[in-house]
């Protein structure tokens, strides 16, 4: 989708591939040869945000233009991504510049103010703070970002591949686009209208695929098992650039009776059956979870990790060590049953809106939905009423590609709360019964459970509450 704003419409340069999905808004310019790809949404709203050659906006990614004071007085918005730079999947980006050869690894927040340099990689997960400087070629990592070292090994194919290598593995993904193969979906799966599936999909019967999410195989197979629940804004991908390169056919597969949190990346993997994968996780190429295991909420399954059966997962790394017993196998079933029937049967979400508020045209409301004066919903962003009632304040701030979800209330009588004045930055996710009025939820955050958040709280970037 392409907005004009304030009269500025989005350039897009005639080699450049912007998918439907994605939404350009503003004065925002697309360079030759680059790929905006589903789900993505780049605001030049508040200032400018230029996009150079050859780069890869990936699927479900934000970028927005920082406010910045300016040496001569004033402010200035600006934020430029440089030539043939990939944003991986999930990518938060709200800061002022990133070099050109960068890889900005899945689901990472890069904050206003931050310069990247030439040739970088920061690690899928990383929280880059307000005013980081990012030395060219070396690579960050963590919560927040610290440097790591030198760029080197298998992360040299991001930095230094060729422009003629790029334009090759762009041209191949846009001919896969162009292929449009029919994905094979069974009649008792529920796949909402917003979901977006590419290539070579196949969904099994009794699966639930929630508002906003990316299935894209183009790169190889995906395929969703029976009774598996994918939840919103979710992005399963069935393999990398690399093996696009190197002619290796990937895939992804996710075992029956799996659960998929809100937020979370999988990038050419096999989840077993029964499996739990918590809210804004991500797991990585080439990484195997067995069956019957947990990834809690906001952790990371490096790349060709092995993890045993009845495992658990925390954090940013993979110590499997404790049984998990998350579920049987008949009392999922008969929640994915109740999931499936309340999304059925749950008319999209279409509060009377005070003509002060606003949700944009992109945005995903699902059943029992009441929205306040002043208040707005952004792009891609999913507000779940379909099980609980969602109450939203006077003068809240939803960000683009946020989730808000009241199905996790199993008693089927509390309402999720969110008090006037709070901020939802992009992709943070709310669960909890109540968020106190003035409130910041940070980028890439989730507030889960069942406590509610105090007034005046700031929850940090990539923070999880449980």
């Amino acid at each position: 989708m392409i907005e004009t704003i304030g009269g500025k419409t989005p350039k897009v340069a005639p080699t450049a591939y912007v998918h439907p999905s994605a939404l350009l808004a503003g004065d925002v310019e697309v360079g030759s040869g680059s790929i905006v790809f589903p789900g993505a949404v780049v605001r030049g709203d508040s200032g400018r945000v230029r996009i150079g050659r050859n780069s890869l906006i990936e699927d479900n990614c934000v970028l927005l233009a920082s406010r910045l004071l300016h040496s001569e007085g004033g402010y200035e918005a600006l934020l430029e991504i440089g030539d043939d730079v990939t944003m991986g999947h999930g990518a938060v980006i709200l800061g002022r510049k990133v070099g050109k050869n960068t890889l900005i690894g899945i689901n990472s927040t890069v904050h206003h103010g931050v310069e990247v340099g030439h040739s970088c990689v920061v690690a899928a997960g990383t929280v880059l703070a307000a005013g980081t400087k990012v030395p060219n070629s070396t690579v960050f990592a963590g919560v927040p970002g610290r440097s790591k070292g030198m760029v080197g090994g298998r992360m040299l194919f991001w930095t230094e591949a060729r422009s003629e290598m790029r334009q090759e593995i762009h041209q191949t993904i846009l001919d896969n686009f162009k292929q449009k193969k029919s994905p094979k979906i069974s009649k008792t799966a529920y796949v909402h209208p917003s979901v977006c599936l590419v290539g070579d999909v196949e969904i099994d019967e009794g699966a639930i695929l929630f508002p906003g999410s990316v299935l894209r195989g183009d790169f190889g197979p995906i395929k969703i098992g029976r009774n598996a629940v994918i939840q919103s804004n979710c992005v399963i991908h069935s393999g990398d650039p690399k093996d696009l390169q190197e002619g290796r056919l990937s895939s992804s597969e996710i075992g029956d009776q799996a659960f998929v949190g809100h937020g979370t990346v999988i990038n050419g993997n096999r989840v077993g059956s029964g499996t739990w994968i918590g809210a804004n996780s991500y797991v990585l190429h080439g990484a195997d979870i067995g069956k019957n295991c947990v990834v809690a909420p906001g952790s990371g399954v490096m790349g060709g990790a092995q993890v045993p059966a009845e495992s658990c997962v925390s954090s940013h790394g993979t110590s499997a060590s404790e049984k998990s017993n998350i579920h049987s196998d008949e009392s999922f079933r008969k929640s994915a049953i109740l999931m499936r029937e309340l999304l059925l049967n749950s008319p999209p979400g279409k509060p009377c809106l005070p003509a002060s508020s606003s949700v944009h045209p992109m945005a995903h409301l699902v059943g029992d939905v009441e929205i306040g004066e002043g208040s707005s919903v952004g792009c891609g962003a999913v507000v779940l009423g379909h099980m609980n009632s969602v109450q939203i304040g006077k003068n809240v701030s939803i960000g683009s590609n946020c989730v808000l979800d009241a199905s996790n209330h199993l008693d089927r009588s509390s309402s999720l709360i969110i008090e006037d004045n709070v901020v939802m930055e992009p992709c943070a996710i709310v669960e909890c019964k109540r968020i106190g009025r003035d409130t910041i939820i940070g980028t890439r955050s989730a507030v889960l459970g069942q406590t509610p958040i105090d007034a005046c709280t700031v929850v940090e970037a990539g923070v999880v509450i449980e």
